[in-house]
C-alpha cells in the first residue's frame, strides 16, 4: 500500500468521523425528599450532551415527574402555554442544580400546571431567596407538602461508540494489515534475491 493511499485513508477517517459526529443523551433523575426522606416527588430528564448554560423545557429530550400519585411528562408540558399557564424549568448543567425564576409573580425552581392538573415547585430552603420555603403543589389530586430536599444524579449509562468511530478503528485496522502485508512481502522478495 503506498504512503499517498495510506493518507487518503486516513484522511476519509477523519472526515468520516467529523461529518458522523451525534451528540449522546444524558439524563438525570431527580429525587424531592420530606423532613422524614421520605420521598415525596421523582422523575427525569434528559437532554443533548452539547447543551450549555441553564437548560429549559424547549432543551429537553424528555422529562418525566410523579408526585402525589400523578404522573407528567414532557408531552404535558408542551401543551402548557408559557405567559398564561405557570410553565418553568431551569436547570444549571454547570452546577447540576435547578435555578429559582419568577414564574407569573411566583417564585419556581419547577412548574408545569394550567391550575386544574400540573405541578408547581417553591425553591427549597437550603435554595434561598423569595418564596424558599419548598412547598410543592399537584393540582390533579390536589396534593401538596413540603420538599426538605432534593438530589440530583446522572444515569450511568455505558457509552456506546458511535458508527463514525467503528468506521474509523476498521479503517485503522485495515491500514495497519496493509503494512503488515507489505512489510512481510518486502521481507520475503529480500530473502529471495
Amino acid at each position: 500500500m503506498s504512503i499517498s493511499k495510506l493518507a487518503a485513508t486516513a484522511l476519509l477517517s477523519v472526515g468520516l468521523s467529523i461529518s458522523g459526529a451525534h451528540a449522546s443523551t444524558v439524563t438525570n433523575n431527580f429525587v424531592f425528599t420530606d423532613q422524614g426522606n421520605s420521598v415525596v416527588a421523582s422523575g427525569s430528564f434528559s437532554y443533548l450532551s452539547t447543551a450549555t448554560g441553564t437548560l429549559g423545557y424547549s432543551d429537553l429530550t424528555a422529562f418525566t415527574i410523579s408526585l402525589a400519585g400523578e404522573s407528567y411528562n414532557l408531552t404535558f408540558v408542551n401543551t402548557l402555554t408559557p405567559g398564561f399557564d405557570y410553565v418553568y424549568f431551569g436547570y444549571d448543567i454547570s452546577t447540576n442544580s435547578f435555578v429559582p425564576a419568577s414564574v407569573l409573580g411566583f417564585t419556581s425552581i419547577l412548574a408545569g400546571t394550567n391550575l386544574f392538573e400540573g405541578f408547581f415547585f417553591s425553591p427549597l430552603a437550603s435554595q434561598g431567596g423569595a418564596n424558599a420555603d419548598g412547598t410543592f403543589t399537584e393540582y390533579r389530586g390536589p396534593a401538596d407538602g413540603i420538599a426538605y430536599a432534593l438530589t440530583i444524579s446522572p444515569d450511568r449509562v455505558p457509552t456506546v461508540p458511535e458508527p463514525s468511530t467503528w468506521i474509523m478503528m476498521l479503517f485503522g485496522f485495515l491500514g495497519m494489515v496493509g503494512l503488515a502485508y507489505r512489510r512481510r512481502e518486502n521481507f520475503s522478495v529480500g530473502r529471495s534475491v
